[in-house]
């Protein structure tokens, strides 16, 4: 269980270094974001399979700088709401950590990006190429929205994690929209949460 929660915790760590980098700070190596696997991370229950019930009712959230929304189906044990490091972003955990809804908005007119693309490229070449080459996927796009999405899947020792990684476009921003797990949750949970993509709401600036 220790590998699989490192291996989840690397993913993790890339989406988010860049997220941050992005957003302004400093660009992390791409080597120290696979690095970070052999990080310590919090203790988790041995509790989470593909026999969780299926996600019901849907759960708004909001980031704390108001610029978007989200409304996802709630899973087994709630949502527990993380620190995402940057006021224009949200992160949550199911109760034991093995799957995980992270949002990160990119404002435009700030930092290097003048495209989608350029947004996609960025986080290809920086955090997930050594997760393996992406496997575009179709989804179905917010209102007055542009999206591009593509799934990883990562193994070590045996243990697979895998993501959907959801680009969006809107009027005020770019938005890095990341669903990722242990692959037992993953499975079990990413129907509904890919669908409750097209939930998400830019506010106006």
């Amino acid at each position: 269980m220790e590998r699989a929660k490192k291996l989840l915790f690397a993913m993790l760590a890339a989406a988010l270094c860049l997220s941050l980098a992005a957003c302004g700070g400093d660009k992390p190596d791409a080597a120290d974001t696979q690095a970070d696997a052999g990080a310590d991370v919090p203790e988790q229950s041995a509790g989470s399979g593909a026999d969780a019930p299926a996600p019901a009712e849907l759960e708004s959230y909001q980031d704390e700088s108001g610029s978007f929304s989200i409304s996802i189906p709630s899973v087994e044990g709630g949502w527990v709401q993380g620190d995402s490091g940057n006021e224009a972003g949200i992160l949550l955990d199911n109760s034991d950590q093995s799957f995980t809804v992270m949002v990160q908005g990119l404002p435009k007119g700030q930092g290097e990006f003048d495209s989608l693309d350029s947004v996609v490229s960025f986080y290809r070449e920086q955090a997930l190429a050594g997760f393996g080459e992406p496997t575009a996927e179709e989804i179905a796009a917010p209102e007055s929205m542009t999206a591009q999405a593509e799934s990883y899947t990562a193994e070590q020792y045996g243990t697979k994690a895998k993501a959907l990684v959801a680009f969006l476009e809107g009027e005020n921003g770019y938005y890095v929209y990341t669903i990722t797990g242990l692959a037992e949750q993953y499975d079990a949970n990413i129907g509904p949460q890919r669908d409750a993509v097209q939930n998400f709401v830019e506010n106006a600036g």
